[in-house]
């Protein structure tokens, strides 16, 4: 759903000249819940990642 709304905003533009372009242009940007939703998701994948190469590294580190 995200996806679509962020093709259809990129298809209408920000710079709409018409009040009904501005309306749809504003009907399409993410709700609050879908910014949190993926602030949540990117955070938990980056401290994963993070926790991963850490743990990674001091495997390499205590293994030479």
């Amino acid at each position: 759903m995200a996806l679509m709304r962020k093709k259809l905003r990129n298809c209408v533009g920000e710079k709409s000249s018409s009040d009904a372009g501005r309306q749809v242009y504003q009907a399409l940007q993410p709700s609050a819940q879908e910014v949190a939703q993926w602030c949540a998701t990117s955070c938990a994948l980056f401290q994963l990642i993070l926790a991963e190469n850490l743990f990674g590294a001091g495997k390499i580190t205590s293994t030479t």
